[in-house]
């Protein structure tokens, strides 16, 4: 009798809850392609956030809104995240709100960059798209000269600083640290046991930036040691590089974080390199 009443008691509990509260947020993809982002173009949901560091492109994809990559970041002790006000602060003039599907893209490093900054955020559907305007528009899709100026949106962030990595957490040794930098970089000096994977080779095609397949990722960091559902840790010269890598690495399924500081910070703090100098 006693179990039955806790369970009417329980059951007329989650009745009276909002649905919302009852039912978590939908999952989206983390690649989209463009097939289904000029599908949802009107979609009052799904906001395009496009992004670079400067270089306007000669189009965008029509609805798109600006982000600035010098919104997100700071030069204080050299090149990292912005505080999370600014972050939110761009995001929310951008338009973005928590229940928005945000799509990113754009230049190939600030794009990751402010995929990483999504994400690290806390918001709960971003996605990538599995494409640059180059591609875009070389399928005929719709397009326009300026920014979207949206309304302000209402993003309250639910921050999760463990995917921001940090020194420590490298030396700690609990994930493969994976490199993004160039062959060359990676030779002249990297992080003890950290494994080569070029940002330039999780794509298919750079320029149009269409991803790898999903079993290709896998297959090219399982080469690095790093299964689905293990832990690593990517990095580069200033953090952008190590977005990429970022990406495509929870997109092949690990449980991946982001060394922001990257080289720049290890090699400041005077921490050991290989090969020893």
């Amino acid at each position: 009798m006693r179990r039955s009443t806790l369970l009417l008691f329980a059951a007329a509990v989650l009745a009276a809850l909002p649905v919302a509260a009852q039912t978590p947020a939908s999952s989206v993809p983390l690649l989209v392609p463009t097939g289904w982002l000029n599908d949802h173009l009107k979609d009052p949901n799904v906001v395009v956030l496009y992004t670079d560091q400067g270089a306007h492109d000669e189009a965008l994809i029509d609805g798109a809104r600006k982000v600035p990559h010098e919104s997100l970041m700071t030069m204080e002790g050299g090149h990292g995240l912005a505080s999370t006000d600014a972050l939110v602060e761009a995001l929310r003039t951008a338009g973005v709100s928590n229940d928005s599907h945000v799509v990113v893209y754009g230049e190939p490093l600030s794009a990751a960059w402010l995929f990483f900054a999504l994400e690290y955020l806390g918001h709960p559907r971003v996605s990538m798209l599995d494409a640059s305007i180059v591609k875009w528009r070389a399928e005929d899709r719709p397009f326009a000269r300026t920014p979207v100026a949206p309304p302000r949106g209402n993003f309250t962030p639910s921050p999760r600083p463990r995917l921001r990595a940090t020194a420590d957490d490298v030396q700690a040794r609990t994930a493969v640290v994976l490199d993004a930098r160039s062959p060359r970089e990676y030779e002249a000096g990297h992080i003890p046991g950290a494994k080569l994977v070029p940002f330039q080779d999780v794509f298919v095609d750079p320029r149009q930036q269409v991803f790898k397949s999903r079993d290709e990722l896998v297959a090219m960091f399982r080469g690095a040691g790093a299964a689905p559902g293990s832990a690593a840790i990517t990095y580069c010269q200033i953090g952008m590089r190590s977005s990429v890598l970022y990406f495509a690495a929870r997109l092949a399924g690990l449980d991946a974080r982001n060394y922001i500081g990257s080289w720049s910070d290890w090699s400041a703090k005077k921490l050991p390199v290989e090969p020893a100098r």
